[in-house]
């Protein structure tokens, strides 16, 4: 598979801020998972923001 964007996942909790990526072979595969992370994460953590950006080829 070959990546063309890039889930990006920035959080805080009770314990600082994270962020993590996650790759992503299609932007409508990347805007659906960014959807379903900030739906599982909000009731659980403070902030969490979500973008889907395009890898450099």
């Amino acid at each position: 598979m070959t990546t063309a964007f890039f889930l990006i996942v920035l959080y805080a909790g009770a314990n600082g801020y994270a962020l993590t990526s996650v790759p992503m072979g299609s932007s409508d595969e990347c805007q659906q998972a960014a959807t379903k992370a900030k739906a599982d994460l909000e009731g659980t953590l403070t902030t969490v923001r979500t973008s889907c950006v395009r890898a450099n080829p």
